[in-house]
């Protein structure tokens, strides 16, 4: 992957995915509350939603062409997307990538820049070239159902509109917190990334496959904790006390074989009333993990 030509993209089709996004599903802060939408307002919606699937249903080919155009990219655009590791992943996979697909993929793309990482459009492009290469199947069916349908089914075609929005990129009514929870590929790139970081700064007390393990072990926990460290000022945001923070929870995981958010949240109460008394950088790992649930 070229980061140029990349960013170069992400600038040019931000605007345009922004519009198409708040286009194809009802936006309160567009429409306004559901009791207010008109006749016209549904049928237009709802309109776009059914040319939407029109174009998954032919395939993946014809839908790579309606999102490049909704995108703004011509056909000689090329997108320099990640490369993928394998040819072709089953929904279910796609949905919820299993732990060596993980780290699969953290190894391929480990020199993807952070900062692209976080941008649900950038997602959004590297999924239209995954598309188009066929590595979410060959066939209308299979693309459904990894992007709409499977291991979540939807019942009409807004629910299943915003999967396919989630999936690919992150929605924006979540702006870009989607991205982490809400995209698999994302959230596969992210967890293996913090796990490197985790063990970078664990003292030998996690590895990096523990990390991973941990963070892929309870989806509201990982949330709790990526939405902690999306803050401005947390204590989280420090690389040692992230570190501690995934080492205890990796110790009662394994002692308990569960994970909550709550464990998430006394850890970093604990963490934050030591920072009043101490500096994280001078404080050993083991006090750093000292809270006892």
């Amino acid at each position: 992957m070229t980061t140029k030509k990349i960013d170069r993209l992400v600038d040019k089709c931000g605007t345009a995915f922004s519009s198409w996004q708040s286009d194809i599903v009802f936006d309160q802060r567009k429409h306004g509350k559901p009791a207010r939408h008109n006749r016209a307002t549904v049928e237009k919606v709802r309109d776009r939603q059914e040319a939407l699937a029109s174009e998954i249903d032919k395939g993946p080919r014809q839908l790579g062409a309606y999102l490049r155009r909704v995108l703004g990219l011509g056909v000689g655009d090329e997108i320099d997307a990640p490369s993928f590791p394998r040819d072709r992943l089953t929904p279910a996979e796609f949905v919820k990538p299993p732990f060596e697909l993980e780290a699969e993929l953290g190894r391929t793309w480990q020199n993807l820049p952070p900062r692209l990482a976080s941008q649900p459009v950038f997602w959004l492009l590297c999924h239209v070239a995954w598309i188009e290469q066929g590595c979410l199947g060959d066939s209308g069916h299979s693309v459904r159902a990894a992007l709409m349908t499977e291991g979540s089914p939807a019942k009409d075609s807004e629910a299943r509109t915003r999967n396919l929005l989630r999936r690919t990129g992150g929605i924006f009514v979540r702006g870009n917190v989607s991205v982490f929870s809400d995209c698999p590929m994302a959230q596969a790139w992210w967890r293996w990334h913090l796990a490197l970081r985790v063990e970078q700064f664990a003292e030998g007390r996690i590895g990096r496959v523990e990390a991973h393990e941990t963070l892929r072990a309870n989806h509201p926990a990982w949330e709790e904790l990526i939405m902690l460290s999306l803050r401005r000022i947390t204590v989280v945001n420090h690389p040692r006390a992230r570190a501690a923070v995934v080492g205890r929870l990796h110790r009662y995981w394994v002692s308990t074989g569960k994970l909550t958010k709550n464990q998430v949240k006394e850890l970093t109460v604990h963490l934050a009333r030591l920072g009043l008394r101490r500096s994280f950088e001078y404080t050993s790992l083991d006090d750093l993990m000292g809270y006892q649930p």
